[in-house]
């Protein structure tokens, strides 16, 4: 009886995502343009051989720490008489992710704090984009980095609304990394920042970040 081919282990998540970036990063060295999801999973099926659902899922994680940027405009569509507004969206490589495949440049953000022994304060950690969190506060910053993703793709905000958001939330993050938030800026942010985000996505953001907001006093 002949012996039973081999089974290849399944790829692991950071070398999924990384060859979905490389893809896109290829695309950009050859002058492409944003590509919708239909053909960027054909793409990328293509190169790797990887099905749509396991694309999506690893695109949804690049895009939240910003390696691929998400863009979506309205269009118009027309069925039959009726004409009706239709959100599309495409993707592209965003400069965090150029950086990843190329490595630091001229043009890399510097250290958020220069001069200042961040490790020295004990349980403070340095993120890969020089931003700065308490590790005991680490869910709290990266759950607020998903709403500041959905305050920008919101369609429904202005970008003064967006704008109000994103700079609370940033401040609440900042906070985020000290032992001791300040409680009445982290309240007076989250005030501001929560009453904009009324939308029905925004609203599961602030339901699930609210009793964290809580738990940090």
């Amino acid at each position: 009886m002949a012996a039973g081919k081999t089974k290849e282990p399944p790829p692991s998540s950071d070398g999924v995502r990384r060859n979905v970036l490389s893809w896109f990063f290829l695309l950009n060295k050859k002058g492409g343009a944003a590509r919708g999801m239909q053909d960027l999973c054909k793409g990328i099926k293509d190169e790797f051989g990887y099905k749509a659902p396991l694309v999506k899922e690893h695109l949804t994680f690049l895009c939240d720490l910003d390696y691929v940027k998400k863009e979506t405009v309205m269009t118009k569509v027309k069925t039959g008489q009726t004409e009706r507004e239709q959100a599309k969206s495409t993707y592209r490589i965003g400069a965090k992710g150029i950086e990843f495949m190329e490595g630091k440049s001229a043009f890399s953000d510097k250290d958020r704090y220069p001069g200042i022994n961040i490790t020295a304060t004990g349980s403070t950690v340095v993120l890969g984009d020089g931003n700065v969190v308490n590790s005991n506060n680490r869910e709290t910053y990266d759950e607020l980095g998903k709403l500041l993703h959905a305050i920008a793709d919101s369609l429904e905000l202005n970008d003064a609304s967006k704008l109000e958001a994103s700079v609370n939330v940033e401040t609440i993050r900042d906070q985020l990394a000290l032992n001791q938030p300040n409680q009445t800026i982290i309240e007076a942010a989250w005030q501001a920042a929560s009453k904009l985000c009324t939308t029905a996505t925004l609203v599961e953001y602030v339901t699930r970040i609210a009793p964290m907001i809580g738990g940090l006093f």
